[in-house]
């Protein structure tokens, strides 16, 4: 599986990150991304937001609460 570290990343730089990996894979079709927001629920609510806004499916692992990991099925 593909990640993508948000650590050492502006909230406004992660969003363009985030917003341009996303993009650009589902271009591609199917996938898998762990992003990893560490422990701020700021980061984290940014990738969430970006998935809720493109149809992303994402789930936040309950045994690592620094992670989301956003999956896209190409149908």
């Amino acid at each position: 599986m593909y990640s993508l570290d948000l650590h050492g990343l502006s909230h406004i730089m992660a969003k363009e990150e985030v917003e341009e990996t996303l993009l650009s894979a589902s271009a591609l079709g199917s996938f898998d991304i762990e992003v990893i927001t560490g422990n701020s629920k700021a980061m984290r609510n940014i990738v969430i937001d970006i998935c809720s806004e493109n149809d992303f499916d994402y789930y936040v692992p309950s045994d690592n609460l620094g992670t989301v990991v956003v999956t896209y099925t190409n149908l």
